[in-house]
């Protein structure tokens, strides 16, 4: 992708966040569109804009970063965000599936998911003259459904994603139990997708390779809304045994799993007390 750009950062909005100190509460992910304060049928100009985000760099070294917006592309069907770094002090380009967390202004909601949410401010394609964002505007009911519910099923893909893979091999029937996790997610929040377009959610898979790291943060998410949580841990218990074999490597991954949904439940119950 392109290099960093030299030369003085743009001009930021006022809202540059709040206190480090603040950055740490834990909030749920809101599903948030992006602003179209003129009505005009696309997104106002994300140049300038600062934003707040929780980053993976290619070691899986997390760091927090404030992040003075320049523009957004693609790049061998990656969505890179390019702007100017507070914690560097210089331009950088961040992978925006390495976004862990993203906080918005003026309120600083945590979007749900970093991706989807920058891919509509790609710049319009030369040949369709249309962009994601017009694509999402142009009336199809049907975009808005599987917008709607990849936001609802992009942790719980993650995670289910991470114990499949874990013995090396992803089988068919473990597909099926995930297009059935989509199905029965889809009518809990009401989406009302059919089964072509829950297969299509679905097949979103082939693109995730989960770290633990990020595996752990979409559980905390996930543990965030009990009827969701209890719809993936029974789809969970289907994938282990989908298959019909239970590896040592499969085995670990459920253990680890159980370990990091008791820590974080415990957590929790520290935190309401």
């Amino acid at each position: 992708h392109s290099a960093p750009e030299a030369g003085p950062p743009p001009s930021p909005t006022p809202e540059m966040g709040p206190p480090n100190d603040d950055w740490e509460q834990d909030l749920p992910p809101e599903s948030v569109h992006p602003i179209d304060a003129d009505n005009d049928g696309r997104p106002d100009s994300i140049a300038g804009v600062c934003i707040m985000i929780d980053y993976s760099d290619a070691s899986g070294a997390v760091s927090k970063r404030r992040v003075i917006c320049k523009k957004v592309y693609e790049a061998n069907e990656v969505v890179y965000l390019q702007g100017y770094c507070l914690l560097r002090e210089e331009y950088r380009t961040f992978r925006t599936d390495r976004i862990q967390k993203l906080f918005i202004p003026p309120e600083w909601i945590r979007v749900a998911d970093p991706v989807f949410f920058f891919q509509a401010y790609l710049p319009e394609p030369a040949k369709t003259g249309k962009s994601k964002w017009d694509s999402f505007l142009d009336g199809s009911e049907r975009y808005v459904r599987l917008y709607e519910t990849r936001n609802a099923a992009n942790h719980g893909l993650r995670v289910l994603t991470f114990v499949a893979r874990a013995d090396g091999a992803f089988v068919s029937a473990e597909r099926r139990v995930i297009e059935v996790y989509v199905q029965e997610l889809a009518k809990l929040v009401g989406t009302r997708l059919n089964k072509g377009d829950c297969a299509e959610v679905a097949a979103d898979v082939d693109k995730l390779f989960p770290t633990k790291r990020q595996v752990a943060n979409s559980l905390a998410v996930i543990l965030h809304y009990q009827e969701q949580s209890e719809l993936f841990l029974n789809a969970l218990k289907a994938l282990v045994i989908a298959d019909g074999v239970r590896s040592a490597r499969e085995e670990n991954a459920v253990t680890m799993l159980v370990e990091m949904l008791r820590r974080q439940k415990e957590n929790q119950t520290r935190k309401a007390n």
